[in-house]
């Protein structure tokens, strides 16, 4: 898990859920784009993040244990989009979506540019250096 709460100029992304590689993946592809990602695998070490270096945007995945305190938590910070992951069983993501306060929502097991495609809608770009 990473933990560098240090205050850092550079966009937090917060990244919770059960499934550990798909977290990797799209903190690589957040890395990229320059933001900074911290995992979380439970609302103790979600709360703890969220205290020491609120998040820019949030990514939490409906099937982790305590999703529904993670987006609570998130919810209650300031311009924080959350990014629902849903598996591909869920009958009803829109539905999941809007009962957990996220701004949108994504399969878990979406193609790189998908998931691309969903984070341009809810970040501005980070300017380019």
């Amino acid at each position: 898990m990473l933990h560098a709460y240090e205050a850092t100029p550079q966009p937090t992304v917060l990244l919770a859920g059960r499934q550990r590689e798909a977290l990797r993946l799209f903190g690589i592809v957040l890395e990229g784009f320059g933001y900074v990602f911290f995992e979380c695998a439970d609302a103790e070490s979600a709360e703890e993040v969220i205290r020491k270096s609120p998040p820019n945007l949030a990514i939490v995945d409906s099937g982790l244990e305590e999703a529904e305190l993670v987006c609570a938590m998130i919810l209650e910070q300031e311009d924080c989009p959350l990014l629902l992951l849903v598996d591909e069983s869920c009958e009803e993501p829109e539905r999941l979506k809007q009962a957990m306060g996220a701004s949108a929502w994504q399969n878990l097991g979406a193609e790189p540019e998908h998931l691309l495609e969903a984070l341009r809608r809810l970040l501005n770009p980070v300017p380019a250096e």
